[in-house]
């Protein structure tokens, strides 16, 4: 049975036909899956129920184990998407730099309150992650994919009012699908594919 036959397909078919073709240059179809999520999200702005229970027969696993990975990594939303969404590490070294005072003013001054689900059409989301890999550079904040880093709450409050009035310009919600390469199979550690290499 087809994943097409049992719930809304997420995605135009052309883009569908290419993870097909991608399906057979990985060990297993569920390797694909968190790529296939971020592509699922770029386009629908969300993964709730439909966009779940889709990837889960697309790959060949429950909606369950798809569940456990959007619940696990912190880049997916089951709800709507703030235009812009704000990630607050909170490991070792941005806590111990400050992190916390970063949320507390982040919060007082959007009015919301770290963690909640966006509403929709919201301009702001926030919330606390594990590390990201800015450790030399803590405390950080990640806003639609950019980072800022070395904040204080001033600086961080500062950034916020320049996303507002546009002087510093990041990538809103992605509205449609950006080109996938063809050798995205190589990116992932798998085996090589495509019409140039024979596996």
């Amino acid at each position: 049975m087809s994943a097409s036959s049992t719930s809304s397909c997420p995605l135009p078919k052309e883009r569908v036909a290419w993870w097909e073709g991608r399906k057979t240059c990985f060990p297993h179809p569920r390797a694909i899956l968190l790529p296939l999520l971020h592509d699922i999200q770029d386009h629908r702005g969300m993964l709730g129920r439909e966009e779940m229970s889709w990837a889960a027969d697309f790959v060949g696993i429950t909606p369950v184990e798809v569940l456990g990975v959007l619940t696990f990594y912190w880049m997916y939303d089951q709800g709507p998407r703030a235009k812009f969404r704000i990630a607050v590490c909170r490991n070792i070294s941005c806590d111990l730099r400050g992190a916390q005072e970063i949320v507390k003013a982040l919060e007082k001054k959007l009015g919301i309150e770290a963690g909640k689900p966006a509403k929709e059409g919201a301009p702001f989301s926030l919330r606390e992650v594990e590390c990201m890999g800015s450790c030399t550079t803590a405390p950080m904040i990640d806003v639609n994919g950019t980072y800022f880093e070395e904040l204080t709450p001033e600086k961080a409050l500062e950034i916020i009012d320049q996303i507002e009035k546009g002087v510093i310009s990041l990538p809103p919600e992605i509205e449609t699908l950006p080109e996938i390469p063809k050798n995205l199979a190589h990116s992932y550690g798998t085996v090589p594919c495509g019409e140039e290499e024979a596996r």
